[in-house]
């Protein structure tokens, strides 16, 4: 049987071949390093998998069928890549990066209402429901840790399928930091449906539960609901009641909504 040859490098060109190496990590689309699947067109282009679900066919010799480089991903694991999410220092071995970024606190966050990306700053966060969703801000009073929210419409339009526009109740807590809730109310055929969210980041305060309660201020009718753990970033229909409830002699509908966090 023939011996494997064995080919034996001086220093300079080892030096050279891990740079060659590490070039690799980069892709050549986004310019990002490379933590997850390397994905490969027929012609040997290789990509990110993110850019390769984007572009579909390879911008090089627009190629559509591609693999996985796994020869590739093993001989880069070893290296070291930095955690892509704005403001995360994370540094560790490519192979250990998608664990990382499954558990990472900086990880992009998707508006509930529309699915942008919102940078993670608090300010950020209001500036895009401002700007893109026009949402009305409700405060409570610095010693109260709840806060009322008000909806109305005009009685004949109750029976249609509505959608408010969404609303986030601002609570001061005894720290003085603010917990942001965003609240968003529809009608159904037969039913209100009033949904929930929890907007502070994990470096903000968090909260360990909250009562959303309703009622229609001519009714005697009171319902709510508690919330152990309030969704983050994904609003999440919570408190459900009879369209029949709100009846009344006015011209107009209202209904208010209590948010307490605690």
């Amino acid at each position: 049987m023939k011996k494997r040859s064995s080919v034996q490098l001086n220093k300079t060109d080892q030096q050279c071949a891990l740079k060659k190496m590490r070039s690799y990590l980069e892709c050549s689309i986004c310019c990002s390093s490379m933590t997850g699947n390397i994905m490969q067109c027929t012609n040997g282009h290789v990509t990110c998998q993110s850019c390769q679900v984007k572009c579909k066919r390879c911008p090089y010799c627009k190629e559509s069928v591609w693999v996985r480089n796994l020869i590739l991903e093993n001989l880069l694991d070893d290296y070291k890549v930095s955690c892509q999410h704005k403001g995360c220092s994370h540094t560790c071995k490519r192979k250990f990066m998608q664990d990382h970024i499954k558990a990472c606190v900086y990880i992009p966050l998707k508006c509930p209402c529309c699915a942008d990306v919102i940078d993670r700053e608090y300010t950020n966060i209001q500036k895009h429901f401002d700007e893109k969703h026009q949402v009305r801000y409700s405060s409570n009073q610095s010693t109260s840790s709840k806060s009322n929210i008000a909806y109305s419409c005009p009685m004949n339009d109750i029976d249609k399928h509505l959608t408010w526009k969404p609303q986030i109740a601002l609570i001061n807590m005894k720290n003085d930091d603010k917990i942001m809730i965003l609240i968003q109310v529809k009608t159904t055929d037969n039913h209100f449906e009033i949904s929930a969210c929890h907007l502070n980041t994990p470096q903000q305060t968090q909260i360990t539960g909250c009562i959303i309660q309703a009622w229609f201020p001519h009714s005697d009718h009171l319902f709510h609901c508690r919330i152990g753990a309030l969704s983050k970033f994904v609003l999440k229909p919570y408190l459900e009641f009879r369209k029949s409830f709100c009846k009344s002699k006015e011209s107009t509908m209202k209904l208010l909504v209590q948010v307490i966090c605690f």
